[in-house]
Order: C-alpha cells, then structure tokens, then sequence
C-alpha cells in the first residue's frame, strides 16, 4: 500500500466520513471485498449512488430526484455521466473510468455465472486493445506516481500489476472530485441565500417611515450586483489525485 502524508489521512477520514453520512457506505474495516464480483458491484454502486447526490444537489430540486436514479449512469448522451461532463462535475478521463467500469459492473450482473468473476483472469481474456483501454481508463484516474513499498511505480504499472487496487484507487478518486462538488454548491446556496437575506433588508429599509435621518446608513441592493452562477465555481483548487 502507498504511503499516506497527514493532509492525505485527513483528507480520506473526511471523505470517508462524507461517504458514509451522505450515501450511506458503511466504512467499518475495509470497505473493499475481496471477491473481485462483490468489489466491482460496490464500486460502481458507491459512484452511482453519489452521481445521483451530486447531480440531486446541483439541480436542487427534490422532485427530480426519481428520475435522475433511474437515469442509466454511463450513457454518454443522455445518461448521469453526460450531465456531470456538461456541468463540469467531473474530469473528461473520470467519466471514462466510469464508463470502463460499468462494463465490467455489467459483465458480472447479466450473467449469474459470473459471480466467481476474477479480474485478472478477465484482464488476460481480453485483445490487447481492450486490455490497454481498460488499464489506461484506471491508469489516468491516479495520480502519475504511486509508492508501493521501497518502489516507484507508474499508474499504468500499478494498474496491470494490481488491477483491483487500481480500481479502488480511482473511485476513491471520483468520490474525492464528487464531494468536491457538494462543497461547492453548499457555498453557492449559501452565497444565494446571503443575497437573498440581504434583499429583504434592502426592502425592510425602503418600507421604513421617511424620519430616519438623511445620513443614516444605507443598505445597498444586492440584486444589482452580479448574479450568481447557475454552477459552483470552478475556480477552486480540486483535491489532489490519491
């Protein structure tokens, strides 16, 4: 396992303590199986279930929430992922990642007889263009360079020596970009809603009786400033890749 400095062991006890209060994953233990079927069901499983979060937050509309659960997640074109690349929620080679994923999610629940799926023999079944496309999908989800040990290794060696670890590296770093965004519409709807508040005060103040004295303080309409964005901010520095 890779070192980890403090602000990284922080970092992940906080996103961890988001995972378990905002979508429900228990963090007891390990939160990755060992079995290579049950490790890919809950993998996709974390991310669809924060996609549905981030995409609910954003909108914030409660009643659209129902459709956006059964929206199909990897679709491109009109599924979860095509809305978090034209809201910017995630980074192009994420939605990727997700997409090779949801393959693999796909090959282990059509057919129950794969429920002994092991990945590695899966990675050894397949053409080299698939094998390659897959392990780059992982590869460019970490970080370039990862400690294993006394070792340096690449992403892309990381993936293909140990393809489960790579998997679970690169949702962790999709649930980092995903709780990233919910911080940034919490401080978009409190920005709005000092706007707002500032608006009644402007309005309470004009309603006032005409005897206040001519110099008194005056509270400027906020509704003549800028408007907000519809989306947060992208401005922020985003959590370093793990």
């Amino acid at each position: 396992m890779p070192e980890k400095t403090d602000d990284e062991s922080a970092y992940l006890s906080a996103l961890r303590k988001w995972m378990r209060e905002t979508i429900g994953i228990e963090d007891e233990g390990n939160i990755f199986p060992k079995n290579d079927w049950l490790l890919i069901i809950k993998l996709h499983a974390m991310i669809e279930a924060a996609l549905n979060r981030s995409l609910s937050i954003q909108f914030g509309l409660p009643e659209l929430d129902r459709v956006i659960g059964k929206l199909d997640t990897s679709n491109g074109s009109i599924g979860k992922v095509a809305f978090a690349k034209a809201l910017k929620i995630l980074r192009n080679q994420s939605i990727a990642f997700i997409q090779k994923l949801s393959e693999l999610r796909n090959i282990c629940v059509h057919d129950i007889r794969n429920f002994k799926f092991d990945l590695t023999t899966h990675l050894s079944k397949l053409d080299n263009d698939d094998r390659n496309a897959l392990l780059n999908a992982i590869a460019k989800e970490i970080r370039p360079e990862i400690t294993l040990g006394d070792e340096r290794v690449t992403a892309k060696e990381l993936a293909d020596r140990n393809p489960r670890f790579g998997l679970a590296i690169a949702t962790m770093n999709v649930m980092a970009q995903l709780h990233f965004h919910q911080s940034q519409c919490e401080t978009r709807n409190l920005e709005t809603k000092i706007v707002q508040r500032k608006a009644e005060l402007f309005d309470e103040q004009n309603q006032s009786t005409p005897t206040e004295e001519p110099n008194s303080p005056q509270i400027p309409d906020p509704r003549k400033s800028p408007q907000l964005p519809g989306n947060p901010q992208t401005d922020r520095p985003e959590p370093e890749s793990l």
